[in-house]
């Protein structure tokens, strides 16, 4: 028998790209064998259905008890390596979306849709070309508004106006 293996002649047991070291606060770790074909199956279901796989079933289907399954999945670096799947499987599932909405913008009959599909792609336009997402932090917002002199007489009350190069003095709105 020669160092060069076949398909045929490989050990048992999971290939070596089967094996995921997924860092941690103690070090690295690695998920495995049923494990990962396990996690595998719930992240991206049943390729031959494709169907979902509920994480119980997914275990039953590798032969991993569901107690122990429970277990891991308890474990955060089970967590993170579940996180980073479901971001791969959903850029996977959407790379074709820019596409379909192509499509229904130059084919469709329906301009509702048409015009939902142009939409759809002038906002992923502005998204790329102003960046990330806009980030919403919490504060104080303060909106001045210019107006004539009749819209600053609020329900009698009093009103200071401000002017920057004088002294504050109330307005009175004597009607």
């Amino acid at each position: 028998m020669s160092n060069d293996l076949t398909l045929d002649e490989r050990p048992a047991g999971p290939p070596a790209a089967s094996i995921v070291r997924v860092p941690t606060k103690d070090g690295v770790k690695e998920i495995r064998g049923r494990l990962k074909r396990a996690l595998d199956l719930m992240v991206f279901g049943d390729q031959e259905t494709m169907t979902p796989i509920e994480w119980n079933e997914a275990a039953q289907r590798v032969g991993f008890s569901v107690r122990r399954m429970r277990s891991a999945l308890e474990r955060p670096h089970v967590q993170r390596y579940i996180r980073q799947q479901k971001q791969v499987f959903r850029a996977s599932a959407s790379a074709g979306n820019i596409l379909v909405a192509k499509q229904i913008r130059d084919k469709s009959a329906n301009d509702n849709a048409r015009m939902k599909a142009i939409g759809y792609l002038d906002g992923i336009a502005d998204h790329e070309q102003n960046g990330a997402a806009r980030h919403v932090t919490p504060g104080v917002v303060v909106q001045v508004n210019v107006s004539s002199r009749a819209d600053r007489q609020i329900d009698n009350l009093d009103v200071i106006e401000v002017n920057p190069l004088g002294e504050q003095q109330p307005v009175r709105n004597d009607e």
